[in-house]
């Protein structure tokens, strides 16, 4: 299901596809190509693509938040649509079938705990905002809430609300006002529109909220910012340009760093793949080989794939 997100402004789509591309060239050309798009990497901001992703958080790249200790617990379980009974009627079709993402969660004094599950809660009900009025969906939001947190909790968790409906309106009257189509460096218009997001979430959000919602985000730009400015040094080979990007991901949150490395796992096996089938290797040997990295159902439905492609050839 594609999320969508309300309130939010593109701004100058064209040159952000521009960064997008010339990042894209880059990582292909240190790391290899990609035969297919992963799905994640992430991010409940970074270039088009990337910004809008570091606006609609993505289940992939949750961190463990929810009710795995002591002193930690969900006021109840993930609630399924099928079980979903509002005021405001059935959901929109677009998140029939799903379960409600974000699994808001108390401590054992029955207070808030302040993670990133609130946004993915929020995001989850602002992704029907082409389907349904903006006040039905607050109004389902907050009902929510009140269903599903005691008293002292619900009142925080509608206070992050109001806070993140004011960065999300505010966000888009500056991205609206900004005059970021007369920055030509693609890097530096870049880094004015992550500066600009970072002081919305300042203005209009608690620092403790404002953590907990993009901090890793936040540290992925810094890595992508990173990774364009490599782009641009002619001092390198693409060799050492690659063990930099290996070193800038060890600064990556585990979650993003795990992504990362799996990506690079992938990207690697199917070069050795590529070299295997080059020097006449069988289908059953380069199964095995996917079979050690990737496991064996994933290996078998490759192989299934390769054995398709040589009948047509």
């Amino acid at each position: 299901m594609n999320k969508k997100i309300v309130f939010l402004t593109v701004v100058n789509i064209t040159g952000l596809i521009v960064i997008i591309v010339l990042f894209y060239l880059f990582i292909n050309k240190v790391s290899g190509p990609k035969e297919t798009p992963q799905a994640t990497l992430s991010q409940p901001e970074i270039v088009s693509k990337k910004i809008d992703e570091m606006n609609t958080p993505k289940k992939e790249l949750k961190s463990e938040t929810k009710a795995t200790s002591n002193n930690m617990k969900s006021s109840e379980p993930t609630i399924k649509t099928t079980d979903y009974k509002s005021k405001y009627g059935n959901l929109p079709n677009s998140l029939k079938g799903t379960e409600i993402d974000g699994n808001l969660v108390v401590d054992d004094s029955g207070k808030l705990i302040i993670n990133k599950d609130i946004r993915y809660c929020f995001e989850y009900f602002l992704s029907a905002s082409g389907e349904e009025p903006i006040e039905t969906i607050r109004g389902r939001i907050e009902e929510y809430i009140q269903n599903k947190l005691p008293k002292e909790a619900a009142k925080e968790a509608s206070d992050i609300l109001d806070s993140y409906f004011k960065y999300k309106s505010r966000l888009g009257e500056v991205e609206k006002q900004s005059s970021l189509a007369d920055i030509k460096d693609n890097q530096e218009r870049l880094e004015k529109i992550l500066e600009q997001r970072i002081s919305v979430r300042k203005e209009t959000m608690q620092p403790k909220v404002a953590e907990a919602f993009f901090a890793e985000e936040e540290a992925y730009d810094k890595f992508t910012l990173k990774c364009m400015a490599l782009k641009e040094d002619k001092t390198l080979s693409d060799a050492e340009k690659e063990a930099k990007i290996i070193q800038f991901e060890e600064e990556l949150p585990e979650s993003y760093k795990m992504n990362r490395k799996s990506e690079r796992e992938r990207i690697e096996l199917e070069k050795e793949v590529e070299r295997l089938k080059k020097q006449g290797a069988s289908i059953e040997e380069i199964k095995a080989l996917r079979t050690k990295t990737l496991g064996p159902e994933v290996a078998e439905r490759l192989s299934e794939l390769d054995k398709e492609r040589e009948n047509k050839n």
